[in-house]
C-alpha cells in the first residue's frame, strides 16, 4: 500500500460524505469520521499518521482507548491492516466491517458494536438543555482542546448541573457530523441522546456504539448500520 498523509477534508473514505442534503454512503462517512478522530488525536500527541484506500494507521503507538489502525474498507488483509504499525503488546485494531481475523497475530476481540446514522430530522425535545463549548480536558486526555474540529456539547438539568456530554466533530464536508464519546447519568442515556441530536438536528449524525449501548441512541431515531470490532493483542 502507498503510504501517504492523511487529509483532514475530504476526510478518508470520502465517496462516503456529501456537501448536500444526502449521504450516498453512510457506513463509510461513518467509518471516515472515525477515522479521522484518530487522526486528530494522534496528530494531538505527534504520531506519525497516514492513509490510503484500505485503511488509517498509526505507526506511533496510539493513546490508550484509541485504534492504532483502522480498517476503512471490507475485505482488507490482516497483513496489509497490520503493516507498518507497533503490533506488540497494548497494540489496538478497528477492524470497521467486522470482518479481518487478527487472532492468529495474537489479538482478541475486546468489544463489538455497530456503526450508526441519523438523518436530518426534527426531535422531541430533551429534558436537559443542551449547550455547545470548546473542548477542553475532559476528552482524550485533553489532547484535543483547542482543536477548532471539535466541540462539546454539555446537557444540564434545571438545576445547571452537567449530566451529559459527547463529542461532536465537523470534517467540513457540509452534511456530516461525528458523534462519540457520549456519557450521561444513569438513567438519562435517552435525554443526552435528544439534546445532542437537537443541536445538529439539520445535519446528518454518525458515529457508533457498543453493543450494549445502541437502544438510546435508535430511540432517537437512529439507524443501525454494519458491525464492528476492536482487536487488542494482550500482554505477552
Amino acid at each position: 500500500m502507498q503510504r501517504t498523509p492523511i487529509r483532514t477534508d475530504p476526510p478518508p473514505a470520502a465517496a462516503g460524505h456529501t456537501g448536500g442534503v444526502g449521504v450516498p454512503d453512510p457506513l463509510a462517512a461513518a467509518i471516515a469520521e472515525n477515522a479521522l478522530w484518530c487522526d486528530h488525536v494522534g496528530r494531538a500527541i505527534g504520531a506519525r499518521t497516514a492513509v490510503d484506500a484500505h485503511r488509517w494507521w498509526s505507526d506511533t503507538r496510539m493513546p490508550p482507548l484509541h485504534p492504532d489502525a483502522v480498517s476503512l474498507v471490507p475485505g482488507v488483509a490482516a497483513g496489509d491492516l497490520l503493516a507498518g504499525i507497533d503490533v506488540g503488546p497494548g497494540c489496538s485494531v478497528k477492524d470497521s466491517h467486522a470482518d479481518v481475523d487478527l487472532a492468529p497475530a495474537g489479538f482478541s476481540v475486546v468489544l463489538t458494536g455497530r456503526w450508526w446514522h441519523r438523518p436530518p430530522g426534527p426531535v422531541p425535545a430533551s429534558a436537559l438543555t443542551p449547550a455547545v463549548v470548546a473542548v477542553g480536558d475532559e476528552v482524550a486526555g485533553g489532547v484535543l482542546a483547542g482543536d477548532p474540529a471539535m466541540r462539546l456539547v454539555v446537557a444540564r438539568d434545571d438545576q445547571g448541573t452537567v449530566r451529559a456530554r459527547a463529542v461532536v466533530h465537523d470534517a467540513g464536508a457540509g452534511a456530516v457530523v461525528g458523534v462519540s464519546n457520549l456519557t450521561a447519568d444513569a438513567g438519562l442515556e435517552a435525554e443526552a441522546w435528544r439534546a445532542v441530536v437537537g443541536v445538529a438536528s439539520g445535519r446528518h449524525l454518525v458515529g457508533w456504539e457498543r453493543d450494549a449501548d445502541l437502544a438510546p441512541m435508535v430511540a432517537v431515531g437512529g439507524l443501525l448500520l454494519g458491525p464492528l470490532r476492536v482487536w487488542l493483542r494482550p500482554d505477552d
